[in-house]
């Protein structure tokens, strides 16, 4: 994503919009995200997607924390499943990255939390 803004924000709702792409693929994506305690939900509320709801979900697990992700796109344009499918999965390990950086400069500042990679004892 080049750019991300928040135009409104009302109570735990708020209207985001995303500009942004993969390679020759630029999208507009306006949502509606509502932050729970442990979840972020979204849906479409306008762009250049017919539909586009998901969540990120986190949940505590004995020693760490799993973060689930779950979404559902559909092109307002006619593009192949398989093109949609490459996009999204070029863009998920760039997410993720992203989460970790945060999740581990949060625990940097934080004594009491520390992050453990997946399979780590």
């Amino acid at each position: 994503t080049r750019r991300v803004s928040i135009l409104r924000k009302q109570g735990n709702t708020h209207l985001v919009e995303q500009v942004g792409g993969q390679g020759p693929f630029r999208v507009t994506l306006l949502t509606e995200r509502t932050l729970n305690a442990d979840a972020v939900v979204w849906r479409a509320a306008g762009g250049d997607l017919r539909r586009n709801d998901g969540m990120w979900r986190v949940q505590p697990v004995s020693g760490g924390t799993v973060l689930y992700y779950r979404v559902h796109v559909i092109p307002k344009q006619s593009v192949p499943a398989g093109v949609v499918g490459f996009l999204q999965r070029q863009a998920l390990p760039e997410m993720i990255h992203a989460i970790r950086r945060r999740a581990e400069s949060v625990a940097a500042s934080s004594p009491q939390r520390s992050i453990v990679p997946v399979g780590s004892p």
